[in-house]
This record gives structure tokens, sequence and C-alpha cells, in this order.
């Protein structure tokens, strides 16, 4: 172990090691079903001490930053508090031979769609990640497994994801809508229509649904068809009308329709409506510089709406 570590790092080892022997010594069925769950419960402790690290780490990041603190770096190479090699895979491969319960696994996909609507891909993605590994075949932590790995802009892993996703579910609606997203990323504008309108059709996943016409939305506007941008926005907002990103897009259409007042009654919404929403911090520079006549249109990551 080494020195400096929290004690709480040495104790989740050591509990580790006596559930591994309990496990060992177990003679029934009962006793050894309870100390895989034990050992379940201890892997979900860690797993909520790791996020909360990791976010401690990005606050102080940040603080870094703006009052420029030299950063690790400049102090030598940050400490790893990791188990050893041996016992991490030990736990990996038993973990993923253990049984999750839907209840479990419905908390874990919403903590990782918590994190992709707050934009925290880095956090998305590992917690994700160890999410499919306790269920690989469950198919909407595959989905958002996906989105986040478009959130990190790695669309090639995200589409080998989506497509594993289709084999097994061809119709499945935010695995197409994310494909529309990826399609909308590359500038490939008629893929991502075809996409999109498969989801239109289906009308069978309310989330989806809202995505599809906001990035709709996005493709016409990139194509500088404004007129068909504003039905996708509006349709959008009418359905989810807490998505601020689309109704702060749907304003730069109006201004570069020339309908500046529409604009600016928009923005002044987003502001009135969470004025310390990045999405409103954006409409503010725009109200800001309401006289340029073609500001730069802001499009959303991934899946900036929680349901």
């Amino acid at each position: 172990m080494p020195a400096g570590l929290p004690k709480y790092i040495e104790t989740f080892n050591l509990q580790f090691e006596q559930m591994k022997e309990a496990l060992k010594v177990a003679e029934s069925e009962k006793d050894k079903e309870y100390v895989k769950g034990q050992i379940q419960e201890l892997y979900r402790l860690i797993e909520m001490h790791v996020q909360s690290l990791r976010r401690i780490q990005r606050l102080i990041k940040e603080f870094a930053a703006r009052e420029k603190v030299p950063s690790s770096a400049d102090s030598g190479p940050e400490p790893k508090p990791e188990m050893d090699e041996k016992s991490r895979g030990e736990l990996t491969s038993f973990l993923k031979s253990l049984k999750i319960s839907e209840t479990d696994l419905q908390t874990l996909r919403q903590r990782g769609w918590e994190m992709i609507t707050a934009g925290d891909w880095d956090d998305a993605l590992s917690a994700l990640t160890r999410t499919v590994e306790l269920a690989p075949d469950d198919v909407r932590s595959l989905v958002l497994l996906g989105w986040a790995y478009s959130g990190k802009e790695m669309y090639e892993k995200a589409e080998e994801i989506h497509a594993h996703v289709l084999e097994r579910e061809p119709e499945h609606a935010m695995a197409l809508v994310n494909l529309g997203y990826i399609s909308l990323k590359r500038c490939n504008y008629r893929d991502a229509i075809q996409f999109l309108s498969k989801v239109m059709k289906q009308d069978s996943d309310s989330t989806a649904l809202i995505y599809a016409h906001y990035y709709m939305g996005l493709v016409y506007m990139e194509r500088k068809m404004l007129e068909d941008a504003v039905g996708f926005l509006k349709k959008t907002v009418e359905m989810a009308p807490n998505l601020l990103e689309a109704y702060y897009n749907l304003g730069l259409v109006y201004e570069r329709l020339g309908e500046s007042e529409k604009a600016v009654n928009i923005w002044q919404d987003i502001v009135a409506i969470d004025p310390g929403d990045k999405w409103a911090q954006m409409a503010g520079k725009q109200l800001e510089s309401v006289g340029d006549s073609n500001p730069e249109p802001e499009e959303s990551k991934q899946g900036e709406f929680s349901p």
C-alpha cells in the first residue's frame, strides 16, 4: 500500500480480501450468494467514492486554471491509488459473473444519464463502461455508453456500439438518434436526415423524439434552410420547454431570418428561466452583441436534456 493514501483505501482492500476468502470457504449456495451481494455493495461504495473524488479533482483543476495555481505537472508525478494488478483482475472477472438486479441496473443507468446531461463526459464514460461490464447484454446501458462516446467525440467507437445494438434491435430509437447526431457532426446531412426521420416515424420513445426534432432543426440550420429549421426547433421547444439549447438555437435562426425582435425575446426568456445555465449565459452574450447580423451557431454535444 503506497504511503500517504487515505485510510479508507486500505480498508477497501482489506474488506475485498476478506470477502474473497469468505467466498472460498462458503459451503452453501445461500452463503455464497450473500458474499457476492456484499462484494457488489463494496463495488458500488467504491464507485461512489471514485465519482466524488473525480468531481472534486475537476473543481480543483478549474479553480487552478482561473487562479493560475501550478498544476500537478509542476510538482512532480501524481500518485495513483490503485489496487494491485492481480486484485483488480480478480475483482473485474468476478464482478462480470455476478447477476445484477434490474433495480440496481436502472440506478446505474440513471446515474450515467445524469452525467451525460451535465456534460461530465469522462465520468459518464467511466461509469457506463462499468455498468456494461456488469450487464453486457443490457441494450439501454450500451446505448448510453454510445452517447457518452459521442460526447467525447469518439464517433467510431460510438458507431460500433450502436451497430451492435441495431443488430439486436433494428428500430432502437435512441441508437438511431445518436447515429443521426454523429452524421450531423460529420456534415453528412443526408444520412442524418434518414436516421432522424426514421425515429420520427416510429413515435415510440419520447426522449428520442425530442432529440430527433432538435437535431433535424440543426441539420436544416446548417444547410441554411432556415424556415424548415424554425419548424423543427419550435416543435422541440413545445415538447421539451426545459431544453434551453434548442430554444437558444431557435433564437439564432430568427436572427438569421432578420427577425431580431423574436430572437431577442427568446434570449431574454432563457436568461430569465435559469440565469446560471450555460445556455442562458450564451444568450446573454448574444443580447450584448445583438447588432451582429450573423451570430455563430452553438450546437449541443449530446443529451443535455433530462427526461
